[in-house]
């Protein structure tokens, strides 16, 4: 639990020290936009304060804010800077011995996570985990449970767990792990209550999925498709936009709406869905023929986007608001293919302003699954709509300024 983010300012104490340092070690043509260092550095302390966010981040955005010169991410050279001026990190066992010590606070957490879930697992589970819940039986489920065990002062965050053909009750050590757990347990109890007219979806779907399971049978399985089809509808129906339910009458109530829209839900997302991946085919086949040399970059990039917009499992991980925009993204992408031809160099202008935000984004970003429920995800395809294809008209404001931080 212990926040990198904030270990990155040390002590009130050493902060100074830090900000002169990284100051210092930044490349001569920028550190000479900053001097004397000194006066810089006591500056920036006064101005920022670790509630800002990561200190490199803020710290970068505060001399730019005093001297207009931006100073890119890599630019920092924290291996340089002196041992005191790391963090050192020590975790000890209950009877105080080091199990494991290093700056690397990551790389700690990464090595002792599951002997410190299983450790947690077991000091909190007597008593207080179900399974084979069918119906919402149990009372009152609160977002937060605090209790004592051997000494310690521990937070539990109860949750649902799906588990097929019921639910189970279960603590979490974070209130994110409950949050997303707790969201597939409620789906699967709300499917369990309404079994009939699910089945009746399940059936739907599978007919009106026909075209675009065969268009899909390149990245899954048909029925993996389905699966998710129907999951993402009865997610719209039942719980977009809606707080999850902590008590039954919450949960009656939740699941009790919106049955009558299943079926409609269902046909429109499957009629979305055939022509998202009728799209994709086309454009598949269209960026894969043999293309003149002179077009291979602008090809590489779209390629890129396909393929970062239509995989395997992007039905589930996508939100279904943002599959409405997949018509205009994949006609963007259509478009600014056929415009190659008549203009490959204004493409290739364009490209330079958004190829070194692409890469960065998927270097900071590289689970594909995280980045759908990311603001700036979607921020880059409106940009791509602004800057290759305008007549498709951007959803918001965008320009490679607003998603400079990526380069």
């Amino acid at each position: 639990k212990v926040s990198a983010s904030r270990c990155q300012w040390l002590v009130p104490g050493l902060l100074r020290d830090k900000v002169l340092a990284l100051i210092k070690s930044l490349p001569k043509t920028l550190r000479r936009n900053f001097v004397p260092a000194t006066a810089f550095a006591d500056a920036c302390c006064e101005a920022m304060g670790p509630e800002d966010g990561p200190l490199l981040d803020v710290l970068a955005r505060q001399l730019e804010r005093m001297t207009g010169v931006k100073i890119p991410a890599g630019a920092w050279q924290v291996e340089k800077l002196p041992a005191h001026l790391h963090m050192h990190f020590r975790v000890v066992d209950e009877d105080g011995r080091t199990v494991a010590e290093g700056a690397d606070l990551k790389a700690l957490q990464a090595g002792l996570a599951v002997d410190a879930a299983r450790a947690f697992d077991g000091l909190l589970a007597q008593g207080s985990e179900r399974n084979g819940i069918t119906a919402w039986d149990f009372g009152d489920l609160p977002v937060k449970r605090s209790m004592d065990r051997q000494g310690l002062s521990l937070e539990a965050y109860p949750g649902l767990v799906d588990e097929g053909d019921s639910v189970a009750l279960r603590l979490f050590d974070s209130a994110e792990k409950a949050r997303q757990a707790h969201r597939h347990g409620v789906r699967r109890l709300i499917m369990l209550r309404h079994k009939a007219a699910m089945g009746q979806l399940e059936e739907a779907v599978k007919a009106r999925l026909k075209p675009a399971s065969l268009r899909y049978a390149a990245l899954g399985p048909a029925g993996e498709l389905c699966r998710e089809a129907v999951t993402a509808v009865i997610d719209e129906v039942f719980l977009a936009g809606r707080s999850l339910p902590r008590t039954a009458a919450e949960f009656h109530a939740l699941s009790a709406q919106g049955q009558e829209m299943l079926m409609a839900v269902g046909e429109d997302f499957c009629d979305l869905l055939n022509g998202i991946l009728g799209a994709y085919q086309h454009l598949h086949k269209a960026l894969r023929r043999p293309l003149p040399p002179a077009w291979l970059p602008a090809v590489g990039d779209m390629r890129s986007q396909l393929d970062h917009l239509v995989w395997r499992g992007f039905v589930a991980a996508t939100p279904m608001a943002r599959l409405r925009h997949y018509p205009r993204y994949l006609e963007g992408i259509s478009r600014r293919l056929a415009k190659l031809e008549d203009d490959p160099a204004r493409d290739l202008a364009r490209l330079r302003q958004i190829k070194p935000i692409w890469e960065g984004y998927l270097k900071r970003f590289e689970d594909i699954r995280l980045r759908c429920g990311d603001e700036d995800r979607w921020l880059i395809e409106e940009l791509r709509v602004s800057l290759f294809v305008q007549e498709l008209k951007a959803a918001c404001k965008v320009s490679p300024e607003r998603l400079a931080h990526y380069v």
